[in-house]
């Protein structure tokens, strides 16, 4: 029998990573709770979605939206149809959100999707995170921007959402002096 490293998800918007119970877990006591549902049966829920991805018979990763349907039929079939459509609605809305961002770069030209896997690239390539730490905070970064609930966004305010986040985790060092604004100088002179 595999561990769960060994189940691959095949991401929407590119890119493998290992299954994480914690992920769908999270997911689900959170729908569960809106509901009113006791949020309990949500780890044998997930216990139970892994397992049936290690009995699989198809070779090769599983991709999101098959857990997807996975976890939605299992909570319909279970008498929790009502989390089962608070997810699916859940999921909707942001795809739709996502789908309506588009960035601007500083250079004049089109506007380009907003692409969470492009956050992740940014911070393993440039910071040298890993894939794993790279998409939890590219995943904060993203819920940050779609909150925003702007159709345009600068590439500078996205760089700016990244150093925040690399500050608020302890993964960058404060500004270096030439980084920092110039201070204003104050009235009397020099250190008055």
């Amino acid at each position: 029998m595999g561990r769960p490293a060994d189940i691959l998800i095949a991401k929407r918007e590119g890119g493998l990573e290992p299954f994480q119970q914690a992920k769908p877990h999270r997911c689900l006591v959170a729908a569960m709770k809106a509901q009113r549902r006791d949020h309990r049966l949500a780890g044998p829920l997930v216990q139970a979605l892994r397992l049936h991805m290690l009995k699989r018979r198809e070779p090769g990763p599983v991709s999101a939206e098959y857990v997807f349907r996975c976890v939605h039929a299992v909570l319909t079939d279970t008498g929790l149809g009502d989390v089962a459509e608070r997810l699916a609605r859940h999921r909707r809305r942001r795809a739709e959100r996502r789908r309506r961002v588009r960035v601007l770069a500083e250079q004049a030209g089109e506007p380009r999707p907003w692409s969470k896997a492009a956050i992740v690239e940014t911070l393993q390539g440039r910071f040298g995170l890993s894939y794993e730490t790279s998409r939890i905070l590219a995943s904060e970064i993203e819920r940050r921007i779609l909150a925003l609930d702007y159709r345009l966004v600068s590439a500078t305010l996205v760089e700016e959402l990244i150093r925040g986040e690399l500050l608020a985790w302890g993964l960058a060092c404060d500004p270096t002096p030439a980084d920092r604004p110039a201070a204003v100088p104050r009235p009397g002179g020099e250190g008055a």
